[in-house]
């Protein structure tokens, strides 16, 4: 066959969720060179096994990332198969879904080049029922389950969800496991990188690393690091690219873009820190109800009257008092104690919720008289919940992050419009907890506890157990909240 093609022709599983490489089979007897033989999931997960062929011309790449990669010139096409979709299942893009403990042939064949894996697939773990805690970034999201475990899904480039792998173009689009035995008490994720405090209190981070995020000397982790801190840690918060943590001690420690390498302020600044957060470039601090913003200023985010930047905390106009807070990229949202809302920061699409195209330098209250308890801001938008659960929503909704259908256009692309004030979305749900991010938005609901993710789905970063189609600009999106796959009680 080698003297018939003149060339080597290798077909390679490329594994997305777990991590694993596929070993050699050639039980067909043909050139094909597979490189490892484990392969394992976890029941109700899935993985995209991809092929290339690889002759120096022709490349073929099939991932969760677009649903497709360019494609051969040439029949004939490449067909997977599983022996037993009892266990699992494999779609004609090489999507893999697990559905019960037990072990699986799968196989692949393009002409008369075959190879086949087994499978191993095992149970459900039955505690996966809901989220104690939920963190978003730009292109994928992670959660604390009740056993306090991590799971991510979303995009596999940079590591940022953990699973051990990192591949261009491949995504998780169902929860994984992160890789680790730690425990977490809280997590937190920026654009390519995701943090969490562990019950030890240590801060452990994993993802890209180019602007020194995660406090590692790599330039990317595809599994959790340790950061080095000089004490326990309380919390940490991360947005952008760069990271901030609460020490034992009372101090607040940054680290990455925007920031000095380990920039710390003492306790003696704010006094006692009640909650911490990150946004694009710049982070904020509540100490006794007073809140206090350092870092980029440029959109006037920091709440201090001016656009100029602070390299050191400086304390938020007015005499307001924050019950609750949140950094977007480019602006930022409280709850004061009386459950108004008011933001200050860039609001051109409409995230600030004070009408069309403004910019405000200290805070305002939205343009709403109803009441909330807790707030989430993103880049573009921003969501609230209220005493009862009902959630409201703002911004821009070009990928359905808002959670309020809207018409599409004559191309089928939802129109690109933003709600410049609160608006009431998901009016059939109540909601426990939120959290907003890249133009996705989750929250916990009840009754059941099930956790609901909306928005755009381009690599898998709602965690449905599918990805939306991407080509140039027709977009598939969840406007109403759906349920995460496995997450369900």
């Amino acid at each position: 066959m080698r003297k018939l093609f003149g060339l080597l022709i290798a077909l390679c599983f490329v594994v997305s969720c777990h991590g694993s490489a596929l070993a050699p089979a050639d039980s067909f007897g043909t050139s094909i060179v597979l490189q490892s033989r484990d392969l394992s999931l976890v029941a109700g997960d899935s993985t995209t096994l991809g092929v290339t062929l690889l002759n120096g011309i022709e490349v073929l790449q099939r991932t969760a990332a677009t649903g497709s990669g360019p494609e051969w010139s040439s029949s004939p096409p490449t067909v997977w198969k599983s022996n037993d979709l009892g266990i699992a299942s494999v779609t004609s893009n090489g999507v893999v879904t697990a559905q019960s403990a037990g072990a699986v042939w799968l196989f692949v064949q393009r002409g008369t080049l075959r190879d086949s894996t087994l499978l191993r697939v095992s149970a459900a773990r039955s505690s996966l029922v809901g989220a104690r805690a939920i963190a978003i970034g730009g292109n994928h999201t992670c959660i604390l389950d009740s056993e306090a475990a991590a799971w991510c899904w979303g995009s596999l480039w940079n590591g940022a969800t953990g699973s051990g792998v990192r591949l261009r173009y491949s995504s998780s689009v169902s929860p994984s496991r992160v890789r680790t035995a730690s425990r977490y008490m809280n997590i937190s994720a920026g654009t390519e990188h995701t943090c969490a405090v562990t019950l030890a209190r240590n801060v452990e981070c994993w993802g890209d690393n180019r602007f020194g995020q995660i406090g590692s000397a790599q330039l990317v982790e595809a599994t959790p690091v340790p950061v080095p801190l000089p004490t326990l840690v309380r919390r940490v918060a991360v947005g952008g690219d760069a990271a901030c943590a609460l020490l034992d001690d009372g101090s607040v420690r940054c680290w990455g873009v925007g920031f000095d390498r380990m920039l710390s302020f003492g306790p003696s600044l704010f006094g006692e820190v009640s909650q911490l957060v990150v946004g694009g470039k710049h982070a904020c601090v509540v100490a006794s109800g007073v809140i206090w913003c350092w870092g980029d200023n440029q959109s006037g985010q920091l709440g201090i009257g001016s656009r100029t930047s602070q390299p050191q905390p400086v304390r938020v106009s007015g005499s307001i008092r924050a019950t609750a807070i949140s950094a977007g990229a480019e602006h930022t949202c409280m709850i004061d104690e009386t459950q108004r809302a008011l933001c200050w920061g860039t609001g051109f699409s409409g995230q600030l919720g004070l009408g069309p195209a403004v910019v405000s330098l200290t805070p305002s209250q939205v343009l709403t008289t109803v009441q909330f308890t807790a707030i989430s801001a993103a880049g573009g938008h921003t969501c609230a919940l209220t005493v009862n659960g009902t959630l409201y929503c703002w911004g821009g909704n070009l990928d359905g992050a808002l959670g309020i259908r809207v018409p599409s256009n004559l191309n089928g692309q939802a129109a690109d419009f933003v709600v410049n004030q609160p608006t009431k979305a998901a009016p059939s749900l109540a909601f426990s907890m939120l959290q907003t991010g890249g133009g996705v938005s989750c929250g916990i609901a009840q009754p059941g506890s099930s956790l609901m993710c909306w928005g755009g789905n381009r690599i898998g970063q709602l965690g449905l157990g599918e990805i939306s189609w991407q080509y140039h600009r027709r977009y598939s999106l969840r406007f109403e909240p759906a349920p995460v796959v496995a997450l369900m009680p």
